[in-house]
């Protein structure tokens, strides 16, 4: 069973950083999670009973989103040397055409 010093809060807080953490990257990738659990083969002085590990959990364990929330971060800026780079060669073109988007 969990250690009581580990609420199963912390556990699922990890489990939901380290899934966001592999996949909101390209490419996803692997992650470690290295969570504390009692040692398993220790003598338990009395029955285990999750209750005190479950407080505060109650309206999360029927729903269907994560535990966690996480908000993307906005698209980085570019460079303004190159801001000042591409005005520059729109100012001096005489004709042109400008594509945005995404690649």
């Amino acid at each position: 069973p969990p250690s009581p010093e580990a609420p199963l809060r912390s556990l699922l807080t990890a489990v939901d950083q380290a899934h966001h953490a592999a996949t909101a990257s390209f490419p996803p990738g692997p992650v470690h999670l290295n969570c504390m659990f009692r040692d398993p083969l220790a003598p338990s002085p009395s029955a285990f009973s999750p209750s005190h590990l479950l407080a505060g959990l109650g309206g999360w364990e029927g729903a269907s989103s994560p535990f966690t929330s996480h908000f993307p971060s906005p698209p980085p800026l570019p460079a303004p040397a190159a801001l000042a780079q591409v005005a520059s060669l729109i100012r001096k073109s005489k004709r042109g055409i400008i594509v945005c988007g995404g690649v």
